[in-house]
C-alpha cells in the first residue's frame, strides 16, 4: 500500500459514510501529490451518497449546501466532536464531499447542460479532466486507477483522460490547467493532448477573467514557468496577447545579448515563487517592441519602462487583478530600470519614495533581471544587490529617518513657530526631509525648528 496517511478528519469522513452501506474515496491531486512524496493541501473526497444523504448523515455538523444541485457538499468538521479519541484537536475543517457523478454536454465550455448521480466511481473518475488527477483511494480498497494514471505520473506525463479534444470543449479552463500542471509539476504534455490544446486554444476566449487569472497565476509560480510559457507562447497569447511582441522582437543591447522574451524567461527563472515579483517580470519588458523606432538607446531604455507600464496595467487589470496588485506591479515596473547605487544616501531616497515593502521587491526584481545580462558575471549582481541589501537592513536597524512620519517634527510644529497651514507646511517638511535624507542636517527637533525658522533649504 502507498504511504498516504489521511488526516483524522478525512478518515473519520470516509468511516462514516461507510457505516452507513456507502463507497467514499479521496480523489484527485491529492492522490498525486502523495504518490508524489508531497503534503497535500487539500483532501477532496467523493461517496456514493447523495447529497441529502449526507447532510442527514452529518447532521450534528455544520454543512454549507450551496452546491448541492451539482451534488457538491461543504462539510465544517467539529474537530472538538473527535476528541474523545484524538486529544488536542480544536476548531473546524472546511472537506468537499462530492456524490459521484456525470455530466451532459457543455453549453459554454465551462458548464455542464446537467448533472446526474451515478453509483459507480468508476464512471465518475472518467469525467475528470487528466489521468494523473483521476485517482481515488481509501484504506480498505486501496489506490483506484482506471485511466494508468500512477504509471503517467512515474512518466512526468500529463495526458487527458480519453479523447482529448473532448476534455477541452467540456472546460477549456483544462487547456490552462494542463499548463499549471507542467509548470508546477515539471511534466511534459502528452502528444495527443498537446495537438488539442493547440487545436483549441481559441476556446480560452470563452472563459471568464478570474478563471484564467487564477491558472495564470498558479502557472507563474511554478518551477517550469518560463519552459511553459516559451512552449505554449501562442496559447497563452489567447489570454496575454502582449507576449508574442518581445518573442519576435530580436533587439539586442550592450547588456543583453538574447532576445526580450529569452531574458524574461529567463528573468523569470531566478525569481522567487511570489507573485508580485512574477508579474512584474513578465510584464517589465512588453514596452520595448512599441518604442523600438527610437533612434536614441538611452532615450528608448527610459520610454520603455512607461509603455511597459501601460501595458500591464491594461492587461492585468482587463484579467481582474485587485487593485492593490495592479497599482504595486505598476509601480515596480515603472521603476525596474533605474539606478540603484549602493550609498546609504540613495537607498533612503528609494524607501523614501517607495516605502520598505516596494523597496524589497524592487531590489528582487531588478536582481533577477539583471542576473540574465550577459555584461555582468553571477557573482557580480550577486556581490552588488547583497550588498544594497545589507545597507538597508542597517538603516532600517539604526532607524535612519527616511520618511515624513520618521522626521522629528511635524505640521503641528511649524505652525507653532508662525508657519501658516496650508501647502506650504507640507512643502518645508519634504525639504528637511530631503536634506536629513541626504545628511545634510541632523534629525534632531530643534536643529529641524532653527532650519524652518531661517528657511535654510
Amino acid at each position: 500500500m502507498p504511504n498516504i496517511r489521511l488526516p483524522i478528519e478525512v478518515k473519520f469522513i470516509l468511516d462514516t459514510l461507510e457505516s452507513y452501506g456507502h463507497e467514499a474515496f479521496v480523489v484527485g491531486g491529492c492522490i498525486r501529490d502523495c504518490l508524489m512524496g508531497k503534503i497535500p493541501n487539500d483532501w477532496d473526497i467523493c461517496t456514493s451518497a447523495i447529497p441529502s444523504e449526507i447532510v442527514d448523515i452529518f447532521s450534528e455538523h455544520s454543512i454549507i449546501q450551496t452546491g448541492i444541485r451539482h451534488g457538491s457538499v461543504t462539510l465544517m468538521i467539529n474537530l472538538q466532536m473527535l476528541a474523545t479519541t484524538h486529544n488536542g484537536l480544536e476548531g473546524r475543517k472546511k472537506y468537499d464531499i462530492t456524490t459521484y457523478r456525470k455530466e451532459s454536454n457543455y453549453i459554454d465550455n465551462r458548464h455542464p447542460d446537467s448533472v446526474e448521480f451515478i453509483a459507480e466511481i468508476k464512471q465518475d473518475l472518467a469525467r475528470r479532466d487528466f489521468t494523473i488527477n483521476a485517482l481515488a483511494f481509501n484504506p480498505r480498497t486501496g489506490i483506484v486507477d482506471y485511466f494508468n494514471g500512477i504509471l503517467d505520473i512515474q512518466k512526468h506525463i500529463i495526458k487527458a483522460i480519453g479523447n482529448a479534444d473532448e476534455r477541452f470543449t467540456e472546460d477549456a479552463l483544462r487547456i490552462l490547467r494542463a499548463l499549471r500542471f507542467a509548470s508546477t509539476l515539471e511534466f511534459k504534455i502528452d502528444i495527443d493532448t498537446d495537438s488539442a490544446i493547440f487545436k483549441n486554444k481559441n476556446l480560452l476566449h470563452n472563459l471568464s477573467a478570474e478563471r484564467v487569472a487564477n491558472e495564470l497565476n498558479k502557472l507563474l509560480l511554478g518551477d517550469g514557468a518560463g519552459k511553459v510559457i516559451n512552449q505554449y507562447l501562442f496559447v497563452i497569447d489567447e489570454v496575454l496577447p502582449d507576449l508574442v511582441p518581445i518573442k519576435r522582437f530580436s533587439e539586442k543591447h550592450f547588456y543583453n545579448r538574447t532576445d526580450i522574451l529569452s531574458h524574461t524567461l529567463n528573468s523569470l527563472d531566478f525569481a522567487s515563487k511570489n507573485l508580485i515579483i512574477r508579474l512584474v517580470i513578465l510584464f517589465h519588458d512588453s514596452g520595448i517592441p512599441f518604442c523600438h523606432l527610437k533612434k536614441n538607446c538611452t532615450s528608448h531604455l527610459n520610454e520603455h519602462s512607461k509603455m511597459s507600464e501601460r501595458i500591464a496595467f491594461k492587461t492585468l487589470s482587463k484579467l481582474k487583478y485587485d487593485t492593490n496588485t495592479i497599482k504595486i506591479v505598476s509601480e515596480l515596473i515603472l521603476y525596474h530600470n533605474v539606478t540603484i547605487l549602493p550609498e546609504k544616501k540613495d537607498i533612503k531616497r528609494w524607501l523614501s519614495r517607495l516605502g520598505e515593502d516596494k523597496f524589497r521587491q524592487l531590489l528582487e526584481v531588478k536582481k533577477a533581471i539583471s542576473l540574465t545580462y550577459s555584461l555582468f558575471t553571477q557573482e557580480n549582481v550577486v556581490f552588488l544587490y547583497e550588498t544594497i541589501n545589507g545597507l538597508f537592513i542597517e538603516i532600517l536597524d539604526q532607524k535612519l529617518c527616511f520618511s515624513l512620519k520618521d522626521l522629528a517634527i511635524n505640521g503641528k510644529d511649524l505652525v507653532s513657530i508662525g508657519i501658516p497651514e496650508g501647502v506650504e507646511i507640507g512643502q518645508i517638511l519634504k525639504q528637511l526631509l530631503d536634506k536629513v535624507i541626504d545628511d545634510e542636517i541632523e534629525n534632531n527637533y530643534d536643529i529641524l525648528i532653527k532650519a524652518a525658522q531661517k528657511h535654510v533649504f
